[in-house]
């Protein structure tokens, strides 16, 4: 699914540097074609490389390099091209301090679900990369652009592209306060508006 999106762009944002395939596992289809290295691996090596319990369905793990369309833009840094971040800037995900790798990769998974431009990871977040992150996205960070910054980087993308920040906030220790509904209006009035989630 990664190789036919990366197919489907202009320039290729995602490269795979090598494919491990099970013994005797044929070359899954649509990657029978192309010129990656391949080696062959036991099912002891493969459970150890997969990284999961039961690693009876894992029959091919691909290396990847991270793709082009990600962004880490140094927390010091105040010069930011914020153009260049995302091809689409009408809906972008803002994460903030998403700790659980499952979580944030779920979260991945449902932006790109729903067709949006990308995703701002703030400071705390942890590596949509990692092994856990990367299950739970279903490759969905290698399908959308992924851009960790600073809370001033977001304020400058949100300037350039004069986009509606919305948040949601779930409260401490706070009195319990009457649960607003979202209006259709409301909804609607967001329609033809860049915005921030």
């Amino acid at each position: 699914e990664i190789y036919n999106f990366n197919r489907s762009l202009q320039e290729r944002t995602v490269r795979m540097d090598c494919l491990l395939l099970l013994d005797k596992v044929e070359v899954p289809e649509g990657l029978d074609n192309i010129s990656t290295h391949t080696v062959r691996v036991s099912s002891v090596v493969m459970k150890k490389l997969s990284g999961v319990q039961s690693s009876e369905s894992i029959e091919a793990i691909a290396l990847m390099k991270i793709p082009t369309s990600v962004f880490s833009i140094d927390v010091n840094q105040k010069e930011a091209d914020c153009r260049s971040w995302f091809p689409s800037i009408h809906r972008i995900l803002v994460l903030d301090g998403i700790q659980d790798p499952g979580n944030l990769g779920t979260l991945l998974r449902t932006a790109m679900a729903f067709k949006w431009g990308g995703v701002f990871l703030l400071p705390g977040c942890c590596d949509p990369f990692s092994e856990k992150a990367l299950r739970a996205s279903r490759g969905a960070c290698f399908q959308l652009p992924i851009v960790s910054g600073s809370w001033y980087h977001l304020e400058v993308l949100k300037d350039e592209f004069q986009m509606k920040l919305l948040a949601g906030h779930a409260g401490g220790n706070e009195e319990p306060r009457q649960v607003l509904q979202l209006s259709q209006e409301l909804a609607d009035s967001f329609a033809g508006v860049p915005l921030c989630l």
